[in-house]
């Protein structure tokens, strides 16, 4: 039976072994192959995802002490050796139909396009008519023969995790409704999770037809089910919220009712302690209040994962510059989700613990990353643009001395942010914290950034000098009075500074040429300049 419904659905053989070894060797002159990106290999390593190494208790810690990994040191020769070997051994299985024998030549094809170095184009699969033939032995019929579905999904993963052609042509041989069938009939977990990582691979491509054409095959609610009955291993949750993350991006974002049921299987994701477990699933938290939407709001209420969040706000010492880069990869998701609470209405930004976050930040913005400091300030931005009295609570803390040293110090960008965040602080800042900052050299360093050729930098500086001149009047009794310039624009003026101020005038940029007018009309009106 069998055999008979492998004839109905089976592709001809369209290349003989004298065309492919003619292919094979136009393959080796290519010196600018575009090898495939092996996700699989780089972020995880194991090469049996039955490895006993993997150690895990559901309810708390998951780690991967050792990663057992096959010989991926082949010459080139070796693999081309290899391969000849595996493409005659696969087209002979075939035809003899003695599919017990396949699985083995699966896997050596699939380490010829994945080996780390030499590896051969996945494209080399597509171009000899050997892809079609592995879909087809994916179909239920060959349920069977589990080690061999196995096999055949890992090498689609790969593959599907290179070139968008690739993806394409994968796509237009039904791969999708294939593997959701595979999702919806196996049992067998190492199909289920090769088959989970293959729909990863296609929801992460450009072409958003392709999530979306993954959801309507309704992966995304077996996925849901699955994870919420009996416990799995390490690496099935990190599969399964590295594709919520591919399946829940992209602008158009899906509609609410064809991902409502995600929410739940997030809220359990996010606990669970593991770097890269976190990082997606935090990841698709950001997708979903992207936009602000009220029903995405309650439903991550609803989950109490707004709680949860407050503890991954951390950012722990003494932990290797690749820990440290994993850890920081959380934080930052972390705060996009805060940012984009903040972005929504009042009835949902009430739902943050402002102070809880308030004292994070701090540690934050001293011991992270420049890329942590820029997301710190952005939602300090946010806070202080919905509530002033946010401000207090800051000055406590000292932020807005350490952002100002961030203004001093970081790259352009994060000078940028710093001076943002600074900008919005003084919007609502009593005296005294104003006068600290002067102190601290507030002038001189928005004057500093004015000279720098990064445009943003030189915007957001314009904009917060204006309202610390304004700040300025209240210094100065006669200013208040009407009776003269303020003391912090006559320091610009004995310090020679104001031409740098009047040179944006003919700056290219138009918010600049406006920005620095208006100051200028402001705070230098031509009585005074001439005086």
């Amino acid at each position: 039976m069998i055999s008979e419904l492998y004839q109905q659905a089976a592709v001809p053989m369209v290349f003989t072994k004298n065309k492919r070894d003619e292919f094979l060797i136009s393959i080796r002159k290519q010196k600018n192959q575009q090898i495939l990106l092996r996700k699989r290999i780089k972020l995880y390593g194991a090469e049996s995802k039955n490895d006993p190494s993997i150690q895990e208790d559901i309810f708390g810690s998951a780690q991967i002490n050792s990663q057992k990994q096959e010989n991926h040191s082949l010459t080139s020769d070796e693999i081309y050796t290899k391969y000849r070997e595996a493409y005659d051994d696969f087209y002979d299985i075939l035809n003899k139909q003695e599919w017990e024998n396949l699985a083995p030549v699966i896997k050596d094809l699939r380490l010829c396009i994945s080996d780390a170095k030499n590896g051969l184009p996945g494209k080399v699969l597509i171009d000899m008519n050997i892809v079609p033939h592995l879909i087809s032995l994916l179909s239920p019929q060959f349920s069977t023969y589990q080690i061999l579905q196995a096999e055949i999904a890992w090498l689609l993963a790969n593959l599907s995790a290179g070139t968008g052609e690739d993806t394409r042509y994968l796509v237009e041989q039904n791969i999708i409704g294939t593997l959701a069938q595979c999702l919806r009939s196996t049992d067998c977990q190492d199909l289920y999770e090769n088959a989970m990582w293959s729909l990863a691979n296609i929801a992460g491509d450009n072409d958003l037809s392709y999530r979306d054409a993954i959801i309507k095959e309704g992966a995304l609610d077996l996925i849901v089910r699955v994870l919420a009955t009996t416990p799995k291993t390490i690496l099935f949750y990190r599969i399964a919220a590295w594709l919520f993350s591919n399946l829940l991006r992209g602008s158009p974002y899906p509609s609410f009712d064809k991902i409502e049921k995600t929410f739940a299987s997030l809220a359990h994701l996010v606990e669970y302690k593991d770097d890269t477990i976190q990082q997606h699933s935090l990841l698709s938290l950001v997708y979903l209040t992207d936009e602000a939407k009220e029903t995405h709001f309650k439903r991550i209420i609803q989950n109490n994962l707004l709680k949860k969040l407050i503890s991954y706000l951390v950012i722990t010492e003494n932990k290797s510059p690749e820990e440290k880069h994993s850890e920081e990869k959380i934080v930052i998701n972390t705060l996009k989700v805060i940012r984009n609470f903040l972005k929504g209405s009042h009835e949902f930004r009430i739902n943050l613990n402002f102070i809880q976050i308030i004292k994070a930040l701090p540690d934050l913005l001293i011991k992270g990353s420049s890329a942590l400091k820029n997301e710190v300030c952005i939602v300090l931005c946010h806070m202080m643009t919905n509530d002033f009295e946010d401000i207090d609570f800051l000055s406590e803390y000292d932020v807005h001395i350490t952002l100002l040293d961030i203004a001093f110090r970081e790259d352009e960008e994060t000078k940028t942010q710093a001076v943002n965040a600074l900008y919005w602080f003084l919007m609502g800042s009593n005296l005294d914290d104003f006068e600290e900052l002067l102190e601290k050299g507030l002038l001189e360093i928005l004057m500093q950034n004015l000279q720098s050729t990064y445009s943003r930098l030189v915007e957001s500086s314009l904009r917060t000098l204006y309202k610390t001149l304004e700040h300025g009047d209240n210094l100065n009794e006669n200013a208040r009075q009407g009776a003269g310039i303020n003391s912090l624009a006559l320091k610009i003026l004995e310090n020679t500074w104001l031409c740098i101020i009047e040179n944006f005038q003919n700056h290219s940029e138009e918010n600049i040429r406006i920005i620095s007018g208006e100051l200028l009309d402001r705070f230098f009106p031509i009585e005074n300049n001439s005086s």
